[in-house]
């Protein structure tokens, strides 16, 4: 972990805090004092990671490294001089343990089957020439004239329009979007005249994660969007955002606030369904300053004269001055053209986020693990899109099936005493000793509309869960 203090992991504009004002009790049982120590040490975690620990969640603008990118030169090394990869200089043994958090604001993992995921001003302080995760925004490759090809990866979704971030050699990958790769730093180098002038650079040796539900978004993908964002306003910096529990708020996974220019919030919903069914509650729960009656989300820092209003497209949503309209519209059209090809979507009741939503107004601090993190063993085959673990003691598996009738033969035909969540590695000892823990307690299936959930703890709790993904607050 970085020093909190260092100018390494500090960032040059503070995030800025939202003011808020108490919100709704949640309930509480004594069965789980477990989880609420578990939950103390999480939260220190988190606010230590808010005050620049390395683990802390990337801000828009990367910090100052200790390892300084050099520009890339502009004339091009003579033939005879080719580029040359050599490894940093081997720095002292640092602490590799994974984080409490399951993930960076972004979206991207803080860690992947037990090993720490740095993110990229991080990894060049800190990994030397040692094989780490690299977390970030990759961009690339793009190929020059002379036929030489480079991709980037960076700690800001809107790196590639400012030209930030680190060049990855290596196996380099297609594609754009978030991605973590097992990389080691090293030093490239380039003769200029008769100069040497060198770089870090990521070496890649394989991608090891490539994106999963916190930030796949569609048809509007979040890196074109804040990169075109970015080219519009250049003043504009988007920190990773995500409100706490009193502000009931429906922020989507990928959500992003400026406090420098352009947009001042910026939202990318997974789907244009999910945007749908949150666009209500955003408009009339996210009130400005002048409000007499804003509850618990008062951006304090906003301008009460300002006319700003929602700009909506698709999957987004944006928070525009009158003035800023024109460019935001032409950045979401740029946005559209550059991201992916529509994924399939499913039509679903309770949508994957929407379920996400309602179990967060019982506890907050439920979050789905990255698929690398955990695996799930079922004696019958499990639904092949929607099928995830949570971060929770008494909710494990979180199954949305795309209808309810499809939710409920599933559950009459599957006990929820026989599908263990376990690791990777497991064998089958392992999962039989689980097997006969489960069923020693009292595991069961809890269903509503089309989600099901694998519970373990006392009955009561399933009125208050279904109370929450109806949208009621306990």
């Amino acid at each position: 972990m970085a020093d909190s203090h260092s100018p390494q992991s500090r960032s040059p504009e503070p995030e800025v805090e939202l003011s808020r004002l108490t919100g709704p009790a949640r309930r509480r049982g004594g069965w789980r004092l477990a989880a609420l120590v578990v939950g103390v040490l999480l939260a220190g975690v988190i606010v230590a990671g808010r005050w620049g620990l390395d683990s802390a969640p990337p801000v828009a603008s990367p910090s100052p490294s200790a390892v300084a990118l050099t520009p890339r030169p502009s004339v091009s090394a003579p033939p005879s001089e080719a580029p040359s990869a050599s490894p940093r200089a081997s720095l002292p043994p640092i602490s590799d343990a994974a984080p409490a958090v399951v993930r960076f604001l972004d979206g991207i993992p803080a860690s992947l089957d037990g090993q720490k995921v740095y993110r990229v001003d991080s990894a060049l302080a800190r990994a030397g020439d040692r094989l780490v995760l690299v977390g970030g925004w990759y961009s690339g490759p793009a190929c020059v004239r002379d036929g030489r090809c480079s991709a980037r990866l960076a700690d800001s979704p809107s790196a590639a329009a400012r030209g930030d971030g680190v060049p990855v050699g290596g196996l380099i990958a297609s594609g754009s979007g978030p991605r973590i790769f097992r990389a080691r730093v090293l030093e490239r180098c380039n003769g200029v005249g008769s100069r040497t002038v060198c770089e870090p650079v990521l070496s890649t040796v394989g991608d090891a994660w490539s994106g999963d539900f916190a930030t796949q978004t569609s048809p509007i993908e979040a890196q074109p969007l804040l990169s075109a964002l970015a080219v519009g306003f250049p003043e504009m910096h988007a920190a990773p955002f995500r409100d706490g529990s009193s502000c009931l708020v429906p922020w989507p996974p990928q959500s992003y606030r400026s406090t420098t220019g352009g947009p001042r919030m910026t939202l990318i919903f997974p789907t244009i369904e999910d945007r749908l069914a949150a666009q209500g509650a955003i408009e009339l729960g996210w009130p400005k300053p002048a409000d007499e009656l804003s509850g618990a989300c008062v951006d304090q820092f906003m301008p009460i004269t300002e006319l700003a209003a929602w700009l909506v497209a698709e999957n987004a949503m944006l928070w525009v001055t009158d003035d800023q309209r024109a460019l935001a519209e032409a950045a979401l059209v740029d946005a559209r053209n550059l991201s992916a090809a529509d994924r399939p979507i499913v039509s679903r009741p309770l949508s994957t986020w929407t379920a996400l939503l309602g179990l967060r107004r019982w506890d907050a601090d439920i979050d789905i693990l990255p698929e690398s993190n955990a695996f799930i063993w079922a004696p019958i085959g499990l639904p092949a899109d929607g099928t995830y673990v949570l971060s929770h003691p008494a909710l494990r598996v979180l199954l949305v099936f795309p209808t309810a009738a499809e939710r409920r033969a599933y559950q009459q035909s599957s006990s929820a005493r026989d599908v263990v969540v376990t690791s990777l590695q497991a064998d089958e000892p392992e999962i039989l000793r689980q097997l006969g823990e489960l069923r020693a307690g009292g595991v069961r299936w809890l269903g509503y509309r089309n989600v099901l959930l694998q519970v373990n703890g006392p009955a009561q709790i399933d009125d208050e869960l279904r109370a929450a993904l109806r949208g009621e607050v306990r």
